[in-house]
């Protein structure tokens, strides 16, 4: 009686400490996962910083025609990322695949790449039922040791401003 009223209690005390922390709450992109919708959230490599103002287009692969709830066609999702770095897609049925692409050529991805000169930020497209299901953190190169934990219904991306010298020994824009 005993071992089972001390057990009892530190699961108390456990689940109260997680609810300040704030871990036993839903993510916030629970929401877009349970409605299908997913949200791409654009961070710093370097710093783990949300990149506000940032715009970035993203390839759809679907198994059908790209078609919202609302009957639009897209073949391009995107725009610029709010005030939090996030970028929020519409609900589209039968979404397979995203590939975010290169808008700005003053950003670079933080994401292992034969040639980095390619307007493709990652070489491979990421599975939109895994987005769903369990969330996605695409690699960091830029900082190895920042860890951002997935969530469902959303994809982690991340990029940094090019630095001076980057800018400089850049090719030509054409």
């Amino acid at each position: 009686m005993l071992v089972s009223t001390n057990l009892i209690r530190r699961l108390a005390i456990l689940s109260i400490m997680a609810v300040l922390l704030g871990l036993a709450s839903p993510p916030a992109s629970a929401a877009a996962a349970e409605g299908g919708a997913v949200r791409v959230l654009l961070l710093n490599g370097n710093t783990g910083k949300p990149m506000t103002g940032v715009g970035l287009n993203i390839s759809l692969s679907c198994s059908g025609p790209c078609v919202t709830a609302d009957g639009t066609k897209l073949s391009m999702g995107g725009g610029a990322a709010n005030a939090e770095g996030v970028i929020d897609l519409p609900f589209i049925p039968g979404l397979r695949a995203l590939r975010p692409m290169m808008t700005n050529s003053n950003f670079k991805y933080c994401q292992d790449s034969a040639d980095h000169g390619v307007a493709i930020a990652h070489p491979g497209s990421f599975a939109a039922d895994e987005i769903l299901r369990i969330g996605v953190v695409a690699p960091n190169t830029c900082n190895r040791f920042l860890r951002i934990a997935p969530q469902p219904g959303q994809l982690v991306f991340f990029l940094r401003e090019l630095t001076a010298w980057e800018q400089l020994t850049r090719p030509p824009q054409m």
